[in-house]
Formats: C-alpha cells, sequence, structure tokens
C-alpha cells in the first residue's frame, strides 16, 4: 500500500467519523434533494480579505465534501450551483446552508489530488432552527 492509499483511507475514515449524527441532505430549490448522510463530511475554507478601512477580516465558509457520484438528484448527477441548499442536522438543530461562491471563485471545486471524483461544496449559513 503507497502513502496515497494510506491518507486516502485516512481521510475515509475521517469522514465518516466526523459525518456520524449528522444528517445532510442537498437541496436543489425545486423540491429535489439527496440524503448524503454518511456520504458527505464537513469542512472549512478560511480567507482573509482587507476591507476598504484597511482591516483584515477573516471569514469562514462551512464546506460539505462529497464524491460527485454521489450528488444525484431526480436521477442525474449534477454540480453544485449557487441557490441551492445543504440542510445539516444534528441531534438539536437544522442548519440550513446557501451554496455560495467564494469572491470570484465558483460556488464549488473539485479537491485537489481526488481527480474530479470529489467536491468541495462552498457554503454560507443561512439560518438554524432548533428542533421540537
Amino acid at each position: 500500500m503507497s502513502i496515497t492509499d494510506d491518507i486516502t483511507d485516512a481521510l475515509a475514515d475521517a469522514r465518516e467519523e466526523f459525518g456520524e449524527g449528522l444528517t445532510i441532505t442537498y437541496h436543489d430549490g425545486n423540491g429535489n434533494s439527496v440524503d448524503l448522510s454518511g456520504k458527505a463530511s464537513l469542512g472549512a475554507t478560511e480567507r482573509e480579505q482587507n476591507n476598504n478601512d484597511g482591516m483584515v477580516l477573516q471569514t469562514e465558509w462551512q464546506d460539505v465534501l462529497v464524491k460527485a457520484s454521489d450528488l444525484i438528484l431526480n436521477g442525474s448527477v449534477v454540480e453544485p450551483e449557487s441557490g441551492h441548499t445543504v440542510k445539516v442536522t444534528n441531534a438539536v438543530n437544522v442548519m440550513v446552508y446557501d451554496v455560495s461562491p467564494i469572491g470570484d471563485e465558483p460556488c464549488f471545486r473539485y479537491r485537489r489530488g481526488s481527480n474530479r471524483t470529489e467536491l468541495r461544496i462552498h457554503t454560507n449559513e443561512s439560518y438554524t432552527d432548533p428542533l421540537p
């Protein structure tokens, strides 16, 4: 087994462990959705930007990491689009995230080294509701 295989296996194990207990659902806004629970994990993208006053602002986007082949809506594999949403449910809350670009980047990118098989979908938190 190569070091690349070891790293790939470790990432898959971490994804399974980190996603445990979460329900992750991707929605296209047209009533179509796919349950990504157990298939997706959460990550983050951080950026520093200078504002007009010369201050450095640090911004963090919640990312959803998933195999491109798992993002199936209405029977077809799709690419993420702005305007789609991701709902993440834990034991106490439902958090809704809007799929959105980061600056001049698109709303997703393929993960480095994944040969375009894994997506990093960028999102911004829209709102959180407590579970009843």
